[in-house]
Order: structure tokens, then C-alpha cells, then sequence
């Protein structure tokens, strides 16, 4: 089956097909749209309450370092021994990381907080290899501050905020600079292998919060599924619309100006019928025309038929006249073959004549087939087309009327 064959017939399933595309594409657009949006709003709020933990977090580290530390450093200093060490006031990373499994226990988000660094004392806070590349990143541009990215993790998308974390200073390089100088209590709780000899200036870590994307996402196409449901409907919706105004406005009408038409081409239109007004002043328009256009016709119609009528009777009238004329002449032609039968008859007859005829020796007297004694002048009239006048021979002459002979002689 061709392509053509398949192509809708009517203007009103065109018109149909084409609006409904129209909003269908229309639609399917904005879903589209919309689904692209709301994940990108999505990311937006999760990046932004990463972005507030980890604030939140650095703020945390700041106040270990510019507060807590401090002053519990100089209120113990006059009893606690150098080589003391407790992680609970004096790392805040530890303090923060056992904050963080409480928050986990508490909010069920299933946000992942994690401090990462190069070499660190405690193994858990490792650097993946992401975090390794912002970190050395961070180590070549001054001016970076925060990256983010989608990742998947054990078959989930989370986005992953990560910015930079605490610098080292010279009061933590008690902890993390020659390893000869860290206090006896650090060695015991992380040995003495990593986390050793930084310099001032140097990013201690980065701050990581892991952003689960699966229920926002999830709901994203949701609600772009039940856009596109409705947007389905619509279409439906709109195109029944669409059908009915048509059919009632436009199409309704136009099928009625279609059957004048072709009972106009069939010859069964009445004179003077004319097609009710649809409302549209296009359609009004339209029909106006038409209907001037329908009696226009007819009155041609009329005009030709008393036109033909009249020739037609002209033309029997020549007819008959014609056939007159040829009866006449067909007469004619009967009467040339009639006398021309005679002729040949005559012509038969003067052969007959030159052969021999019986003749009266006294009174030269012919006779004929029928045994008739004629005249020999009236016989050779009667059976020839010759003609005779009468004179006299002068022996004759001489013989009858010596004395006219005589005169005429001399």
C-alpha cells in the first residue's frame, strides 16, 4: 500500500491530524521542558542544602580552631601534659564525623557528609579519586572554592557539592608537622606513617556532602508523566472540539453547498431554490455567491432551452422541407429512369426496325408483333424517334401533276 493511499481524503481530517500534532508536539515540548526543569530544580536545591551543610560543617571547624581549642588549650595548659592528646576537643574533624552518625541516625535523607584528604592520619577519611583531583586542583588555583557533579553510587545518582575545607596553620602543625614533635597520644591512636609534615598555606581536606537524587528525579518523571497523560487527554479533548465547531461551522455548510452543486451537475435542481445562510460572514459570503451563481445558471439554462427549442423547431421544419424536397427529386429520378426505360425500350425497337420487317407490296402497310397492319410512317413514329413530314418526289411530281412539273422545271 502506497503512502498516498494512506493520506486522509478530507480537509476536516487534515485539519484534525494537524491540530493535534500541533498540540501534541506543543505539549510534548513542554513536558519535556518541564521534566528538564524540575530536575535542574531539583539539583538546584539539592546543591543548595549541600552547600548549607557544609557551611555549616567549615563553620563548625572554625570554631573548634578559633574557640573551643583555644581556650581549653589555655585553661588545661597548667595540669594536662604536652604528649596529651584527646580527639574529642582537639580534632574537629573527629568531632564532626561522630556528629555526622548521629545525624544519620536522626535524618533518614540518606545525605553521605565526608571529609576527605591526602594522606590523612585516620584512614577513613581517604581522598576517592575525585576528591584527589579537586584537591590538586585546589592546590594549583587559589580562587577555587566549591565543584559539583552527578555520580553514581551502587546504582544511584547523587549529586556530590564538595568545597574547599580548613588550611593548615602553624598551631596544627602540632599534630601534622615533623613527626619527632607529635605529642605521644596522636602516634598512639594513628602511628606516626600519614598525616605528618604539612606546611602552612596547605588545604587540609575538602568538605563532601552526597546529595541522593533518586526521589527527586523519581518525582520528576512523575509529574512529567502526568503531564504528558493530561497532555494526551487535551488532544483528544481539543480535537472533539475542534471536530465539532468545524463540522457545525465550516464543514456542516460547506456539505450542503456540495449537494446544490452536484444536484445542480445532475440536472435535478429546482429554479429559485436556495441555500439557508450559515452564520460566518466568510461562509455567508460564500453562499451568497453560490446561490447568485445557481440561478444565474439557471436562467442560462432557461435561455438555452427556449434557444434550442425554437432551432429545433426550425430544424424539423428545414427537415421536413429537406425530405419533401428529396421525395420530389426521388420522383424525378423515378420519372428520368422510367423514360429512360422507354428510351432503351425505343432503342430496341429501331434495332427491330433494321431488320426485316413484312411491308404490303401494294399499299406498303407494316405489320407488327402483333399482327397489326400500320401505317409504314405511323410504325417508324411509333418505334423510333423519328419524325415525318410530308412532301413529294419530283418523279412523283412529274407523274401526278405534269403541269405544275412542267412550270416549275422550266
Amino acid at each position: 500500500m502506497r503512502w498516498k493511499d494512506l493520506h486522509p481524503k478530507t480537509i476536516q481530517v487534515q485539519l484534525m491530524l494537524i491540530v493535534g500534532s500541533l498540540i501534541f508536539i506543543f505539549g510534548l515540548m513542554l513536558a519535556l521542558v518541564g521534566h528538564q526543569s524540575m530536575r535542574q530544580q531539583a539539583l538546584l536545591e539539592a546543591r543548595d542544602k549541600a552547600q548549607i551543610i557544609l557551611d555549616r560543617n567549615l563553620a563548625t571547624h572554625t570554631y573548634f580552631s578559633k574557640k573551643l581549642k583555644t581556650s581549653l588549650f589555655a585553661s588545661s595548659q597548667a595540669f594536662r601534659d604536652n604528649e596529651y592528646f584527646d580527639p574529642t576537643w582537639m580534632s574537629s574533624t573527629y568531632a564532626i564525623r561522630h556528629i555526622e552518625k548521629y545525624f544519620r541516625q536522626i535524618n533518614n535523607e540518606g545525605y553521605i557528609y565526608s571529609e576527605e584528604a591526602l594522606n590523612p592520619k585516620n584512614p577513613e577519611n581517604t581522598a576517592d579519586a575525585i576528591s584527589r583531583e579537586f584537591l590538586e586542583d585546589l592546590r594549583d588555583h587559589n580562587d577555587l572554592k566549591r565543584r559539583s557533579l552527578i555520580r553514581w553510587i551502587d546504582g544511584e545518582p547523587y549529586l556530590e557539592v564538595m568545597r574547599r575545607g580548613e588550611i593548615f596553620e602553624e598551631k596544627c602543625l602540632r599534630c601534622h608537622g615533623s613527626p619527632k614533635n607529635v605529642p605521644n597520644g596522636v602516634l598512639v591512636l594513628y602511628g606516626d606513617k600519614a598525616g605528618n609534615n604539612k606546611t602552612p598555606g596547605d588545604v587540609a581536606s575538602v568538605l563532601s556532602v552526597r546529595v541522593p537524587l533518586s526521589d527527586a528525579f523519581d518525582h520528576a518523571d512523575r509529574l512529567a508523566g502526568g503531564v504528558f497523560a493530561c497532555l494526551v487527554l487535551l488532544t483528544i479533548v481539543i480535537n472533539l472540539i475542534v471536530y465539532y465547531l468545524t463540522q457545525k461551522f465550516v464543514f456542516s455548510p460547506l456539505n450542503t453547498i456540495r449537494k446544490k452543486a452536484a444536484r445542480l451537475a445532475s440536472g435535478d435542481y429546482i429554479n429559485g431554490e436556495s441555500i439557508p445562510l450559515p452564520k460566518g460572514e466568510e461562509l455567508q459570503c460564500l453562499t451568497l455567491s453560490f446561490n447568485s451563481m445557481m440561478n444565474t445558471i439557471q436562467n442560462h439554462i432557461y435561455k438555452l432551452e427556449n434557444i434550442v427549442s425554437v432551432r429545433t423547431q426550425r430544424l424539423q421544419k428545414a427537415n421536413q422541407e429537406l425530405h419533401e424536397e428529396v421525395e420530389h427529386r426521388k420522383a424525378i429520378e423515378r420519372e428520368l429512369i422510367r423514360e429512360k426505360f422507354e428510351l432503351e425500350y425505343a432503342a430496341e425497337k429501331i434495332e427491330v426496325l433494321s431488320g426485316l420487317l413484312p411491308i404490303c407490296a401494294q399499299c406498303k402497310k407494316i405489320r407488327d408483333d402483333q399482327g397489326y397492319w400500320s401505317q409504314i410512317e405511323l410504325y417508324i413514329s411509333k418505334y423510333s424517334q423519328a419524325e415525318f413530314t410530308h412532301s413529294i418526289c419530283p418523279e412523283c411530281a412529274e407523274k401526278l401533276y405534269p403541269e405544275y412539273y412542267e412550270k416549275s422545271s422550266s
